[in-house]
């Protein structure tokens, strides 16, 4: 009996168990349709923009986004590699008059160069033409030996109005005339300015192309992205493997890079443009020849040509000042 009536115990157990989870199910069903039904009326009763959501403002450059500017990289047109610049010599005769500016830039244009080349500084390393910037500066007034400001002028006028591009060789000093001499340029029209005065390094680090680039910035600020600049070196330094990474930052803050042949044999320029052939196109580069007498002229332009480089651009401005202080 005892076992029978633990038995019947334990079956009545169970129907109790199942109440006690249906009631548990019944309420917590109920208890979500409550809530249900009231989130449902309040989303009713919402007041919610069903409009069509647009993009954000645009923002003003902040100063960050400025300082980037200067690490934004330049442009880099292949027409540069095209560039064949004739010498635009526009020294005085020697009873002081100046040549016809017309004249020269039709000479240079019939001899099938595109593009015309003035060097800024005579071989002595001073102003070739009389600059008013500086006169206004050190308030002296320019030698009469030098090119008239107005010669040069008219030669840019007639350059651009022919259809020829027009390149300043320009020299780095340590001299605050620098900046004049530049914006001077610009304003005159020049649609390039070649730097020099860095031909003397063979080996470049992080500190000299911190230096060299500071220097690339400055001048397209001031030139304010209007004219291309070109950066030039000896043929030791881009032959230099080690040199390979800091060229490439150079180049990536310049238009274009040069390199100088304007003391050299047509034997060595044929074989550094078969050990640079690869540098030629990959930095637009551009051999600077010192003009001299036309047949050494024609030989290295030839040994060039033979080695698939187009562009060269003649440089040579004589010692005008060379009988003055």
């Amino acid at each position: 009996m005892k076992r029978y009536r633990n038995y019947k115990a334990k079956k009545l157990k169970l129907p109790r168990r199942i109440i006690f989870f249906v009631i548990i199910g019944v309420a917590i069903t109920v208890f979500t349709v409550i809530l249900g039904n009231i989130l449902r009326d309040k989303l009713e009763k919402a007041d919610i923009d069903t409009s069509e959501i647009l993009s954000e403002p645009e923002q003003k450059p902040n100063q960050d986004q400025q300082n980037n500017k200067e690490e934004e990289s330049a442009s880099h047109n292949k027409d540069l590699a095209k560039v064949l610049a004739g010498c635009m010599d526009l020294t005085l005769g020697e009873d002081k008059t100046a040549p016809d500016a017309y004249s020269v830039i039709e000479g240079i244009k019939n001899d099938g160069y595109n593009a015309v080349s003035f060097c800024v500084f005579d071989e002595g390393g001073k102003i070739a033409y009389a600059s008013p910037a500086l006169e206004e500066y050190t308030r002296l007034p320019s030698s009469e030996k030098l090119i008239p400001y107005d010669t040069l002028r008219s030669a840019i006028e007639k350059a651009r109005n022919s259809g020829l591009r027009s390149s300043a060789v320009f020299t780095v000093s340590e001299s605050s005339t620098d900046e004049l001499i530049i914006r001077e340029l610009c304003s005159i029209g020049f649609d390039e300015i070649v730097i020099r005065g860095f031909e003397k390094h063979t080996r470049l680090d992080n500190e000299l192309v911190s230096q060299i680039n500071g220097y690339i910035l400055s001048v397209r600020e001031i030139a304010q992205d209007r004219i291309d600049i070109g950066i030039c070196f000896e043929k030791e330094l881009y032959m230099t493997p080690s040199n390979a990474p800091y060229i490439e930052k150079i180049y990536d803050k310049a238009n274009f890079l040069a390199i100088d042949f304007s003391l050299i044999s047509p034997e060595d320029a044929s074989a550094a443009c078969a050990d640079l052939q690869g540098s030629f196109s990959a930095y637009l580069m551009r051999p600077l020849i010192k003009w001299g007498d036309e047949e050494s002229s024609a030989s290295l332009k030839e040994a060039l040509a033979n080695c698939q480089i187009t562009a060269l651009q003649y440089i040579f401005v004589p010692n005008i000042l060379q009988d003055t202080e």
